[in-house]
């Protein structure tokens, strides 16, 4: 019998503490009114991104999950460009049957390129040795560092803030201001 990847983000789900919120389903979304600024923005990501679910830690998302059989290199990147573009959450998480993946999305999206094998050949996004995210007790211990933080220190040079949204367009804004 295949491996499949719905008790992988059912296991997610199982895991938020008490003090996070897991989104399992759009209509989630209104029932957290902590999450009223940031509902656009969900709605937004749940339809581009074909979403399984939504970890919000301290009323703020913080870590969205897509699952499908298989992801391309290109729709890795394209999943990653717009969570960055969006600048909400700092974690995009990738489930297949076989393999759990961990993007930071505060790390700029590299330039699309003419090769399909941009996240094949390890995106600079891609926070190594996380392969055991997939199995029950790695996925408790993972929700666990992300809801304290812990893993965000732990991975510091995945999350500069010199790369994100909102630095990148402050620095195009200062350049444009002194162009001649």
């Amino acid at each position: 019998m295949p491996a499949t990847v719905e008790p992988k983000v059912v296991e997610f789900a199982r895991q938020a503490s008490p003090g996070s919120w897991f989104l399992s389903k759009e209509s989630d979304i209104e029932e957290q009114l902590e999450l009223l600024p940031y509902s656009h923005y969900l709605r937004q990501a749940w339809t581009e991104l074909s979403l399984s679910g939504v970890l919000c830690v301290d009323g703020r998302p913080t870590v969205y999950l897509c699952e499908a059989n298989y992801f391309t290199s290109a729709r890795k990147h394209e999943c990653h460009r717009f969570a960055w573009n969006q600048g909400l959450v700092p974690l995009l998480v990738f489930i297949t049957p076989n393999q759990v993946e961990v993007h930071s999305t505060v790390k700029m999206p590299k330039r699309e390129t003419a090769s399909e094998e941009l996240f094949e050949s390890g995106s600079s996004s891609l926070i190594p040795n996380l392969g055991n995210v997939a199995e029950a007790l790695e996925i408790a211990s993972f929700v666990r560092s992300v809801e304290t933080g812990q893993f965000f220190q732990d991975h510091a040079e995945f999350f500069p803030p010199s790369e994100s949204v909102d630095r990148y367009l402050l620095k195009n804004l200062v350049h444009t201001m002194l162009a001649p």
